[in-house]
């Protein structure tokens, strides 16, 4: 936790803010959550039907630094859990300085839960289950010619029976795929609807981040099957990845070498997909682009790649930046 802060703290001293372009958000802690499961270790437990269960567990991503945290072990070596739970325990642990947001999946909807953690500075983003129906609607009134706003059909407050407070529905049609979306958030009125969309958006990113633990760093197995294994294994993933996030980061600041590859290769789909949209008279969201100096990329395999083969070389790092260089300009 000290070195999770830490690394936050160089990062947001040296003005990285992925959501810089939200003024709304200035004082606002911004976090996904979601499960992630490997493999089981070669002797875990099996369940009351002798089946093997996934080792799971629950991390985070801060959407302002970049940075992940893991939360809470969930389930393995033959028990079975909801994730719901075992968020909830954590949360209630957190005493958080600044507002906290949470962007879940409809798993982590509890309308009574999340109105008792809002009075404690804590709230949430995710979309409406389907069947879930509002006992009150109270339509918000919001600015369609904003930007930011674009796609949202309706902004209301809404009611549910055997819930005091009341929470924020956004209906919201994709500008690109005309596809609609419903989403629940107990943010305060003062957001505009168009971000609410947005943020869950960037929740995605998270599965980004288990592309690759997985398929990068190679991750994909338990090592063993006790309390303190199902912890530390989380916590060391957690730690390599964050790690490889602020040398990528230093070499930026430092030494001007950064990602140019992975901003052409996404500049280059942008036009695509504008194009495309355009020839079904749709349009990509305005925010695609005008949040592209400050949009979180995915660390690349050809980075983590180029720290491995260096990591042992008795060599100054002088010596090396040539080939970080190579392997941020373009794909070898």
């Amino acid at each position: 936790e000290v070195l999770q802060r830490n690394l936050v703290r160089i990062l947001a001293s040296d003005g990285v803010d992925h959501l810089g372009d939200f003024p709304e958000l200035a004082d606002w802690n911004v976090l996904a959550t979601d499960g992630h499961a490997v493999e089981h270790a070669v002797h875990a437990g099996r369940d009351e039907r002798g089946r093997h269960v996934a080792d799971a567990g629950l991390y985070t991503l801060d959407l302002r630094t970049g940075m992940t945290a893991f939360l809470k072990p969930v389930a393995g070596n033959g028990h079975h859990a909801h994730e719901w739970p075992a968020f909830k325990v954590s949360v209630r642990r957190l005493r958080p300085a600044l507002r906290t947001l949470w962007l879940t999946d409809r798993a982590f909807i509890d309308n009574q839960g999340w109105d008792r953690l809002r009075k404690q500075g804590i709230y949430q983003v995710t979309r409406l289950k389907e069947g879930m129906c509002p006992s009150e609607e109270k339509p918000l009134r919001f600015d369609r010619a904003d930007p930011v706003n674009a796609g949202v059909r309706r902004y209301s407050r809404v009611r549910f029976h055997g819930v005091s407070g009341s929470f924020l529905l956004v209906d919201y049609r994709d500008t690109e795929t005309d596809q609609r979306y419903q989403f629940l958030s107990s943010m305060p009125e003062t957001f505009r609807p168009g971000l609410i969309a947005w943020l869950y958006l960037l929740r995605w990113k998270i599965e980004k981040l288990y592309d690759t633990f997985k398929n990068k760093l190679h991750q994909t197995k338990a090592w063993a099957n006790s309390p303190a294994a199902a912890a530390i294994r989380p916590l060391f993933i957690s730690m390599t990845y964050n790690l490889l996030l602020c040398l990528q980061h230093r070499l930026r600041v430092d030494f001007g070498i950064t990602d140019d590859k992975v901003v052409r290769k996404f500049t280059l789909q942008l036009a695509q997909r504008t194009e495309a949209a355009a020839a079904s008279d749709h349009a990509v969201h305005p925010l695609h682009a005008t949040t592209l100096p400050r949009r979180m990329a995915q660390m690349t395999a050809q980075f983590i790649r180029c720290v491995a083969n260096h990591l042992f070389v008795p060599k100054p790092f002088d010596a090396i930046l040539p080939a970080f260089q190579a392997a941020q300009a373009a794909y070898l």
